[in-house]
């Protein structure tokens, strides 16, 4: 019994840096947001306002605690009604493109996916 409780400390020591690991993160760079979680991120919609104009996604990101993450989708609705969106340029590391991200948007142009 005294062997399980000395390990179910170091159990939960490692129970908890997992849980860290897998939090998501919100990251905004060069006026485009994404949520990373693990290693992966996700475009996403801006928290306030719109996107406009031309938007170059980049291919990897990192959180403020320190870990890169790759860009591998755009979120469901992440550009839906930008009206003043008109060039998107995506990542080789895009996997995935949500149902509706680019719902609404008139003005776009050109989409770039290598």
């Amino acid at each position: 019994m005294q062997k399980v409780l000395l390990l179910l400390p170091l159990f939960l020591a490692a129970w908890n840096s997992h849980a860290v690991a897998q939090e998501k993160d919100t990251v905004e760079v060069n006026n485009v947001r994404y949520i990373c979680e693990g290693t992966k991120a996700s475009v996403v919609s801006r928290a306030s306002g719109k996107y406009s104009g031309n938007i170059v996604v980049s291919d990897t990101v990192r959180t403020k605690a320190g870990v890169l993450c790759t860009v591998t989708s755009v979120a469901k609705n992440a550009f839906q009604s930008c009206v003043n969106l008109s060039k998107v340029t995506l990542p080789s590391t895009i996997s995935t493109i949500g149902e509706g991200a680019f719902n609404g948007c008139p003005s776009v142009d050109s989409l770039d996916i290598p």
